[in-house]
């Protein structure tokens, strides 16, 4: 698969919440420290049980999904992403060009710096001021990371099955008009065969997957951007605002302004 450079996007938050997503795939990198708690990953073709102290490192393009197998009350995870924009030009190359034989680092692995790094990245949100901090930060955190990861020539991987490319191709078009008859018709098969694909593979049913991806991405947008919410939903491909309000509260149970106001409540990002 080419990779795809989308617009400048850094995140990195706090969860508390259990998460649970269907398999999926992205352009940036995902970093994922479970500090309490048990999640249950696959990254992938393989699946993981990461608990306290471990970090997986989630490269762009490959698929993978979360299930929080631990209590709220006992979970804590610590999540950022970045897109390659961020990264020294060393980072960005290994994440275009090689993949993981093994994700997941156990606690002895971290390095303090790897804490320090994470620690501050919580504390930022991207603009023209923080993006240096941001990408030294990174940089930090990556350096001490990557000797302890066993990377394979992306070159080698095995080639994608209809599923992936499937899952790969509305990764990169979810946010355009898209349908089950259109994916259908642009590999060749029947809709109901594709939508048997949603159903068996993914356990989900095509348009929830595809909103899923939506909405997704409107929560990155609502929390890293001060977009107004009517340009959030035409950019995440949406006709209008009733549809995507609806869509988003079905899913995330507020409001997308509720949505906004709620992560700034709760995790208290800065912009310094």
């Amino acid at each position: 698969m080419l990779y795809e450079e989308k617009k400048e996007f850094f995140l990195a938050y706090d969860a508390i919440n259990n998460m649970d997503y269907p398999i999926h795939l992205h352009h940036y990198i995902e970093l994922v420290h479970v500090i309490k708690g048990k999640l249950q990953m696959q990254i992938g073709n393989q699946k993981y049980l990461i608990t306290s102290g471990q970090f997986a490192v989630i490269f762009p393009n490959v698929f993978h999904n979360y299930h929080t197998i631990s209590k709220e009350d006992d979970t804590f995870f610590r999540i950022t992403n970045s897109y390659l924009y961020l990264l020294p030009p060393f980072f960005k190359n290994h994440f275009m060009n090689y993949s993981l034989n093994c994700p997941v680092l156990n606690k002895e692995s971290i390095h303090e710096d790897v804490l320090y790094a994470e620690e501050r990245l919580m504390n930022l949100t991207y603009n023209t001021d923080t993006a240096p901090l941001i990408s030294a930060l990174l940089a930090l955190l990556l350096a001490r990371i990557f000797p302890h990861l066993q990377l394979c020539s992306y070159s080698k991987r095995p080639p994608q099955d209809i599923t992936e490319q499937i899952i790969a191709y509305i990764s990169n078009h979810y946010t355009e008009d898209l349908s089950l008859t259109s994916i259908a018709n642009k590999f060749g098969i029947g809709k109901y065969a594709l939508s048997r694909i949603f159903s068996n593979v993914l356990g989900v049913k095509f348009f929830q997957y595809l909103n899923f991806l939506r909405i997704d991405y409107a929560e990155q947008l609502l929390i890293s951007t001060d977009h107004n919410v009517i340009d959030i939903a035409i950019n995440c491909g949406y006709q209008n605002q009733q549809t995507f309000n609806r869509v988003f509260k079905e899913r995330c149970h507020c409001t997308p302004k509720e949505y906004r106001d709620k992560y700034t409540k709760h995790f208290t990002l800065s912009n310094s």
